[in-house]
């Protein structure tokens, strides 16, 4: 089943296209705060994204536990 306005079909499976439209909106809305963004970097902002909107950080050593690599820069400062 596909997507279809015309026909009033928003929604195919667990995505209700106003969920995805309002996802979009949220997650560039947050994005603009960077003044821009590289492409290649992007998958890491998702990543941060996600960790964010999950309730997975709630706290500034959340965050920096999240962070790739943090063990080995920290175990390589010993």
């Amino acid at each position: 089943m596909a997507l279809n306005l015309a026909r009033d079909i928003r929604k195919r499976d667990p995505y209700h296209l106003q969920n995805v439209n309002h996802y979009r909106s949220r997650f560039k809305t947050w994005l603009r705060t960077f003044l821009g963004v590289a492409s290649r970097y992007l998958p890491n902002y998702l990543g941060w994204r996600h960790a964010l909107g999950g309730g997975r950080i709630t706290t500034p050593a959340d965050l920096l536990k999240s962070a790739p690599g943090w063990r080995t820069r920290a175990a390589a400062a010993c």
